[in-house]
């Protein structure tokens, strides 16, 4: 947990350094529209870890992952992605 809050910390530090202000507000903006599948993926997980033996995880969540992202683009949340 230390690890992923220095991570953190590096991230927001470096964005603010190289693009200011107004780069953290629209990371925290970003961030926050992306909140809602975090916490959908990590209690997937924590389902899937419960259910599934441990060498048989990697499949369901490769599928989970897939059927995510497709869901994320159909709902226009990756359009900027497009070229």
């Amino acid at each position: 947990m230390r690890i992923a809050f220095g991570l953190l910390v590096v991230v927001v530090g470096t964005v603010w350094l190289l693009g200011g202000g107004s780069a953290v507000r629209s990371g925290g903006r970003w961030a926050l529209s992306a909140l809602p599948y975090a916490l959908a993926a990590a209690g997937l997980l924590l389902i899937l870890r419960a259910a599934v033996p441990r060498g048989l995880l990697a499949g369901p969540v490769v599928l989970l992952a897939g059927g995510g992202l497709w869901a994320a683009y159909g709902a226009g949340d990756l359009r900027r992605f497009d070229r």
